[in-house]
């Protein structure tokens, strides 16, 4: 099932689960009554161009999903569930998903400058505040293409993506110190 098809069904009544993989993975409105009925999970929030719209949502290991659906048992009338999916009708609808799906927008991560979209082809979206970030993040991207891969070690590989993953670590964690959300 595509998502677009998984958004449509999405209606507050009901919790949908659809096994992804090795999780189950809930979107928007089901995200978020699961998360007031039964267990805070990191929400994943991000613009979907497939849909053209922002998309909430969490995601829990296979291992988990008998102990997460008896907790919701208790706010539940009927449950149908497959190998692929799972529906789950609410006695009653959980009220403030509009406020909360706005507070997430907000903490989306913010597209990728106009200036840089040439430099970064296969990034759609960055974290990207400041113009010094932007800079830096020019010459990561660089480094990253300048790199001699097919001449290098397995080791020396891994050795030079640790220390790009950790120079991208402190510029996004000086960006975060520099702009109060």
């Amino acid at each position: 099932m595509i998502l677009r098809d998984k958004l449509v069904r999405e209606d507050g009544k009901r919790i949908w689960l659809y096994r992804e993989g090795l999780f189950w993975k809930l979107y928007n409105e089901s995200a978020y009554s699961f998360l007031k009925l039964v267990k805070s999970y990191q929400v994943k929030v991000k613009y979907v161009k497939e849909v053209k719209a922002t998309v909430a949502s969490i995601g829990f290991p296979d291992a988990v999903l008998q102990f997460n659906l008896d907790v919701l048992n208790t706010h539940t009338v009927f449950v149908n569930k497959s190998d692929r999916e799972i529906e789950v009708e609410l006695k009653e609808a959980v009220g403030g998903y509009l406020d909360w799906f706005a507070e997430m927008k907000h903490k989306e991560i913010l597209p990728l400058p106009a200036n840089m979209a040439k430099e970064w082809p296969l990034v759609s979206k960055m974290e990207v505040i400041k113009e010094t970030g932007c800079d830096e993040m020019a010459r990561l991207v660089k480094e990253l293409r300048d790199f001699p891969l097919m001449q290098k070690t397995p080791l020396e590989v891994q050795m030079f993506v640790m220390e790009l993953q950790g120079r991208i670590n402190r510029l996004e964690l000086e960006s975060r110190k520099q702009v109060d959300f």
